[in-house]
């Protein structure tokens, strides 16, 4: 493994923690969201990929049990 692809892994395993944490509002990590289908339990559809990345105002974090 070169060390850009190194800087990538590293980046991404941030990414996943930040996300894990909820402190970064994501689809990913909102309590709405369905994991098996990919979907909005609220509007019922797959989001935007700009709102699966950023979040949406009615994200609520997952509650964790």
């Amino acid at each position: 493994m070169n060390t850009e692809q190194k800087h990538q892994q590293q980046r991404i395993e941030f990414q996943e923690r930040i996300i894990r944490s909820q402190n970064w509002t994501t689809c990913l990590n909102c309590e709405y969201w369905d994991k098996k289908e990919e979907l909005c339990t609220t509007f019922s559809t797959r989001p935007p990929l700009t709102v699966v990345v950023v979040g949406c105002p009615e994200w609520l974090g997952e509650i964790p049990f």
